[in-house]
């Protein structure tokens, strides 16, 4: 081996070990550059993970007043007193800050970082207020519809009122329980703070919405950040299928939705509750699944209760807190008292719109002994016709309505097929001998 190759080798030697020697100084200068613990690469630089991105965001002060809101479904930006939606520009600039300062950049690895961060920072803002909120040990919510909306105190209206409040418990503590009661405040004229008192329950503006639409995404994003929910107009939609929608759309204890930076469908449990209002005295119309909505009539004042704003957002304050205690105690059922259904079921009829083929039925019934049938042509033609000398058999539609008005007599089952003198084989009801007698039921009530 000549001396110019044995002195190439041990050249080459010292560069290498030169190298090694200048990355450790520059890992060591990075590392006490760096308030946070980043994981360095050999060069000396900060490696390109999801864990170094996370690890910034989780350490760096200017990522703390980021939080995650829950009932909004979306993360947000705390300044002060002042709270906004983080949006596109924020994801850019965190991108362009983290690759200034500590050289890092790849998009992927700082969104999917981004996800887990927001995760470990979420918060319910209505849960923290709700948290310390102190009871001072006076019962409340029976008497609230009473005391404010100047309902009638009853049994029923006093259950009606403990629905409101046991349901907006259970939906802010246990997110997707099942709770599909309505209930609905009944006011024949305009200006008696309805919708305001509704308002007033969210305890913040921020957490009420009113919902006019349930199709599609624009019926979830309208609950983001809503707590208590104020349908109206839903209330007065006629068609069968509208109804049907409505229906379908309250009693749902999840919603799927995509996030606008996510890149999956998610399953949102339901956290809010819905309350209707409206002036129509009869605004059912649906024969049938009339059972979740509760009807209360109100006789308040829009301007009495703004003359006494504070002291009602104080009673409701206090409501909350009641029904956190009771909540926490097993005290709070998320279900209506099976004990009222005789009330339930007698509020409901009242607030059904008119129809005057029930009570032609039912007269026509109220003649026929136990153990006799009867079908729906017969109905048609012996109760409903004009003229029963020449009577016309019902339309699909209407064998439906005459069908759904049988329903609602508890004195009446529906059997199978049966001979009907002058009809022929039909199916049919038969009177039965009605029993009175409460059937106590240990689980929760199916209606």
């Amino acid at each position: 081996m000549s001396c110019l190759t044995a002195f190439n080798r041990l050249l080459a030697t010292y560069r290498k070990q030169d190298k090694i020697e200048e990355n450790r100084f520059k890992k060591e200068v990075a590392v006490g550059n760096l308030d946070i613990p980043l994981k360095i690469s050999s060069k000396g630089v900060p490696e390109c993970t999801i864990d170094n991105f996370l690890m910034i965001m989780q350490n760096d002060p200017n990522y703390q007043n980021i939080r995650f809101n829950v009932l909004r479904n979306a993360p947000e930006v705390h300044t002060g007193k002042t709270v906004r939606l983080w949006n596109d520009t924020d994801l850019a600039k965190s991108k362009r800050y983290i690759e200034k300062k500590y050289k890092l950049h790849h998009e992927t690895k700082h969104d999917d970082a981004l996800r887990i961060f927001f995760e470990s920072r979420e918060y319910h803002p209505i849960q923290e207020l709700v948290d310390n909120l102190e009871w001072d040990g006076v019962e409340r919510i029976p008497h609230f519809l009473t005391e404010w909306m100047k309902a009638e105190d009853n049994e029923y209206t006093r259950e009606v009122s403990r629905l409101i409040f046991a349901g907006g418990i259970h939906r802010l503590y246990s997110p997707g329980c099942k709770f599909d009661d309505v209930p609905v405040l009944i006011g024949t004229n305009q200006g008696e703070g309805k919708s305001t008192i509704v308002r007033w329950l969210a305890i913040h503006d921020d957490h009420f919405a009113e919902v006019t639409e349930i199709d599609g995404q624009k019926g979830v994003e309208q609950l983001e950040g809503a707590w208590i929910c104020e349908i109206a107009e839903l209330l007065a939609l006629t068609k069968a299928k509208e109804q049907e929608a409505v229906k379908s759309y309250i009693t749902r204890q999840k919603d799927k939705y995509r996030k606008p930076w996510g890149r999956n469908t998610d399953e949102l449990p339901r956290r809010c509750i819905f309350i209707g209002t409206t002036n129509s005295e009869q605004f059912l119309r649906d024969k049938t699944g009339n059972r979740r909505f509760y009807p209360v009539k109100v006789n308040s004042s829009g301007y009495w209760l703004y003359d006494h704003e504070q002291e009602c957002r104080d009673y409701i304050l206090q409501c909350w807190a009641e029904a956190k205690v009771k909540y926490d105690r097993n005290e709070m059922p998320n279900y209506a008292d099976k004990k009222l259904m005789e009330q339930y079921k007698a509020a409901q009829d009242e607030a059904m719109e008119d129809d005057w083929r029930i009570g032609a039925i039912e007269e026509y019934l109220s003649r026929q002994p136990v153990g006799s049938h009867v079908c729906i042509r017969q109905l048609k033609h012996e109760a409903l016709s004009p003229n029963k000398d020449f009577p016309q058999d019902p339309t699909p539609k209407e064998s439906q309505e005459i069908a759904q008005i049988m329903n609602k007599f508890d004195e009446w089952k529906r059997i199978g097929l049966k001979r009907i003198p002058g009809y022929g084989p039909q199916r049919c009801w038969e009177r039965i001998e009605r029993k009175d007698e409460f059937v106590e039921v240990e689980d929760e009530p199916p209606f």
